[in-house]
């Protein structure tokens, strides 16, 4: 559908609308336990885990062969040792997820912060548009990327009871299925009735549902030279 409203667009300039709810998100208790031992700098935890990563490597004692076939051979398999690795990584894997959770966090503060302080006016707020934060020595950047809002969708069903009667016989063709019957936007019909009827597109915008916010990703890039 979001070819649609590009199309429309084209044709009046139709705008997005800022829908402003922000998904929920859940944290798993593990990585919440890790979040909270490295926020507080819990010198004992950390002192812990640093040793559970000193010893990672020496865990992985069991020798890995490949059979002639390219199989691992697992006839000496030790599922002790194997379980003792896996917990370790398990442990430091969540400790290390919550690190990179607060890595993230802080450099997005850092970007909303440098948006701010520049005066750049947003019409969703600085913690919803993309930005960077250089870092020379090292020739990386953090970046935060995807931010913004969705293309608006169509509310098929608003607009059907728009449309003259007329004209929603011609947009939205007729699908029957057994004991159900479903009606369905045809958008180049749709493009047809706009383009011959500009002064439509008030009824389109009526049928808009807002674009949501995007989840902004966070990713660190190498300088270009």
């Amino acid at each position: 559908m979001s070819s649609l409203v590009k199309k429309l667009g084209q044709i009046q300039g139709l705008q997005t609308v800022k829908d402003l709810s922000v998904p929920k998100q859940s944290t798993p208790k593990n990585k919440k336990f890790w979040a909270e031992k490295i926020e507080q700098f819990d010198v004992e935890t950390l002192i812990e885990i640093q040793g559970e990563m000193e010893k990672f490597v020496d865990l992985m004692r069991t020798e890995i062969d490949r059979l002639p076939d390219g199989t691992l051979n697992v006839s000496s398999l030790d599922e002790n040792q194997l379980m003792e690795e896996y917990i370790s990584y398990e442990k430091i894997n969540a400790f290390i997820g919550a690190r990179r959770d607060l890595v993230k966090e802080l450099v997005f503060e850092k970007i909303n912060q440098n948006i701010i302080d520049s005066g750049v006016e947003t019409e969703s707020g600085p913690e919803n548009e993309n930005g960077f934060i250089v870092v020379e020595e090292l020739g990386k950047k953090f970046c935060r990327e995807g931010a913004g809002v969705g293309n608006p969708t169509i509310d098929g069903d608003k607009l059907s009871e728009l449309l003259p009667e007329e004209v929603r016989d011609k947009v939205f063709k007729k699908k029957v299925i057994p004991e159900h019957v479903e009606f369905e936007l045809d958008e180049d019909a749709l493009m047809e009735f706009v383009s011959s009827e500009p002064e439509s597109i008030g009824l389109i915008k009526q049928a808009m549902k807002p674009g949501k916010l995007r989840s902004p990703r966070f990713v660190v890039r190498d300088l270009k030279r």
